[in-house]
């Protein structure tokens, strides 16, 4: 049985937009409070745990949300990938051990050049980190090449590599 809906989906013309746009990333803190992060639309969100919306705020970035689509097709080393030709926001969503929000955010698109290489472009990715009221706290260059996902346990971040090397890599979160 369901136990509560909400949230709004944002209907898209483009079938590949349908399949995709509303892609999201989600964790819970230790009140029980969900916050909510997507791939395609500049948008983070938190909501209650009856799920009432809190709140939903757009990041203030350097580049804009593109709702139109365009399908590529693009050749990355001797294979085919279909790409979609729309803006990327976050790659990923965690709550550390002090409620605070991580954000895997491009701080610009990648290149048609860029993409399908097996390294991550140096300039291209920031962890965001956010207050429970969704204040930005600080802003951290992710500059280590490839990175599939992360998770955050307690005062640590661990990190999947599945591109180069299949390794998990582990840091601690210290303040400073």
């Amino acid at each position: 049985d369901i136990i509560a809906k909400f949230g709004t989906i944002r209907q898209y013309e483009d079938f590949g937009m349908k399949q995709t746009g509303n892609t999201l990333h989600a964790d819970v803190d230790e009140n029980g409070f969900i916050y909510v992060t997507l791939d395609y639309q500049n948008r983070i969100e938190k909501y209650a745990p009856d799920g009432e919306m809190i709140f939903s705020a757009d990041r203030v970035l350097n580049y804009e949300e593109s709702i139109a689509t365009k399908n590529i097709l693009v050749d990355v080393q001797g294979e085919t990938v279909f790409k979609l030709g729309v803006n990327v926001f976050s790659l990923g969503l965690q709550i550390d051990n002090k409620s605070r929000i991580w954000i895997l955010t491009h701080k610009r698109q990648i290149t048609d050049e860029e993409f399908g290489l097996p390294e991550t472009p140096p300039d291209l990715l920031n962890f965001e980190i956010y207050d429970t009221d969704g204040i930005l706290l600080n802003r951290i260059p992710w500059e280590q090449g490839t990175l599939t996902s992360y998770r955050i346990f307690g005062d640590r971040i661990f990190f999947l590599d599945s591109k180069k090397e299949m390794a998990v890599f582990e840091y601690k979160i210290i303040d400073k």
